[in-house]
């Protein structure tokens, strides 16, 4: 995809990131940049629902959602990354 491309985007989907967000990280990703971050300093998020339910039995089941959600456990604190490479020969 590319930044004219996303850059219209955003304008009508303000979820989307900015060009320039994607390419910073782009160049700590590729090396080009040192002081880059490759990764994100930031996961933010938002929780769209339409329902019949009271506002209170939304909000319970978020709580409880949240509370024991894997991706939020794994995402909001640092946790020991494992990681192995496995060279396959014919």
């Amino acid at each position: 995809m590319i930044c004219s491309d996303l850059r219209s985007r955003s304008q009508t989907n303000p979820r989307k990131e900015s060009c320039a967000f994607r390419l910073a990280h782009l160049h700590g990703f590729l090396g080009i940049d040192g002081t880059v971050n490759p990764g994100y300093d930031e996961v933010s998020y938002v929780v769209r629902i339409r329902t019949d339910a009271t506002r209170e039995k939304v909000e319970k089941l978020h709580e409880m959602a949240t509370r024991t959600s894997v991706n939020l456990a794994n995402f909001s604190k640092p946790i020991r990354m494992a990681h192995r490479l496995e060279i396959l020969e014919d």
